[in-house]
């Protein structure tokens, strides 16, 4: 009985909780478009596989592919070279552990923060980004950016604002909160997020629209300040 996505992802969360090792080392299985498990096909034997040879044979042709023929400059490495300042110390207060097994030995395989990062959403551009009303418990966060954003247009900031509902101002997006703080009344910020979402999902990358987001730059925020306050 071929198991649905759902069952085979709490299928593999099982897994995972019950041997994590043995569930990183594992292959995954591959399918085919209709689900069904296949083999894959390789260029390689059993042996080099196992002895890890395909690994210089397969950096040999990848260096074929990217170094310049005679004649022609530059060139261009197959891994990421480690520069003077790639340095972990810098990264944190104070490196106390350089080993896994050292975290291990000292309890930390979880732990609880102080102050927990302040959102887990994404800013998926076709919500909205900064203009999507994450915590409004009626907005739609539609795959369709133009619900989203007739949603919000509905009902505009400067109406909940005079309105003076405080569970409603709290709803209220970033992008709405930050054209109010700063006095713009016309909310530039807002309908520049909905033109975004609007050019990117119907023309720039439709395709990509499902997962394109700004959680690059969101994460460092969580990290780094404190969560805001309406």
């Amino acid at each position: 009985m071929t198991m649905t996505i759902e069952q085979q992802i709490n299928a593999d969360l099982a897994a995972f909780a019950q041997d994590p090792k043995a569930f990183m080392n594992r292959q995954p299985p591959k399918t085919d478009a209709a689900g069904n498990p296949v083999t894959g096909a390789t260029l390689f034997s059993r042996t080099a596989i196992e002895n890890q040879d395909y690994i210089a044979a397969r950096d040999e042709q990848r260096m074929e592919i990217l170094q310049p023929s005679a004649g022609e400059p530059g060139s261009v490495s197959t891994r990421a070279a480690i520069a003077s300042n790639d340095k972990p110390v810098n990264l944190v207060d104070a490196l106390t552990y350089n080993k896994l097994s050292e975290m291990e030995t000292a309890g930390l395989k979880k732990a609880t923060l102080a102050e927990s990062p302040w959102s887990d959403d994404y800013w998926a551009i076709y919500k909205g980004i900064l203009g999507a009303r994450y915590a409004d418990p009626n907005f739609p966060e539609d795959s369709d950016w133009k619900k989203n954003y007739d949603y919000v247009r509905a009902a505009p900031a400067a109406t909940i604002l005079a309105s003076g509902n405080a569970s409603k101002i709290n709803n209220l997006s970033p992008a709405e909160k930050y054209d109010a703080l700063i006095g713009d009344a016309n909310e530039t910020l807002t309908k520049k997020c909905g033109q975004t979402a609007n050019i990117i999902t119907t023309k720039t990358a439709p395709s990509k629209a499902g997962w394109v987001s700004v959680t690059g730059g969101h994460w460092l925020l969580t990290c780094w300040h404190a969560l805001p306050k309406a």
